[in-house]
């Protein structure tokens, strides 16, 4: 039942988690020598800004284009935006470097060139800002369904109030007066 789900579900569900948490920590533990697959740890260190980026891609592309190609340039943007947030701005903003800080560094007029393409993108920014509709489709999508959902909810509560009230006078259901 959905009682069940809702007390013991969500308990069993973060018992299991903490688990494989835990097993996980042990196993790490138990073979230090042992390096991870570079495909995971990528996907590690991105996975957070990943789950940041990609829903206002998906909402901007959904509005341009069918689903697909919009679900393959919100993976391809996430993607490309985690990484510059993950391993450039913020190893920057903390004042540490790496390998591709050092390597950018040491390129000719990079600041120049790094004002410029801040510049053009708060320009690019600015004008979708003023050319962009009030209100999408998906939020009058949203909107719509949620009056009706609202509608069906009322309309539930008055016929259950209505056989209540007809219950407590004793008038049994289906009979007409």
């Amino acid at each position: 039942t959905y009682l069940f789900a809702y007390l013991f579900g969500f308990l069993l569900a973060s018992l299991a988690a903490v688990t494989m948490i835990f097993a996980a920590r042990v196993l790490h533990e138990k073979t230090p020598e042992i390096q991870e697959p570079r495909i995971i740890t990528f996907l590690a260190d991105t996975s957070y800004a990943v789950y940041l980026f990609h829903w206002p891609f998906y909402i901007i592309f959904s509005q341009l284009m069918s689903n697909l190609p919009a679900v393959i340039l919100t993976i391809i943007f996430s993607y490309f935006f985690a990484i510059l947030s993950f391993y450039i701005i913020e190893p920057l903003i903390a004042g540490k470097s790496n390998p591709l800080i050092r390597k950018i560094s040491r390129l000719p007029h990079i600041k120049p060139i790094s004002a410029t393409g801040a510049g053009i993108l708060t320009l690019i920014s600015l004008i979708i800002i003023a050319v962009a509709p009030q209100v999408g489709a998906f939020e009058t999508d949203l909107m719509v369904n949620g009056f009706k959902q609202a509608q069906t909810n009322i309309g539930q509560t008055k016929t259950l109030a209505e056989q209540a009230e007809l219950s407590r006078l004793g008038i049994s259901e289906g009979t007409s007066l």
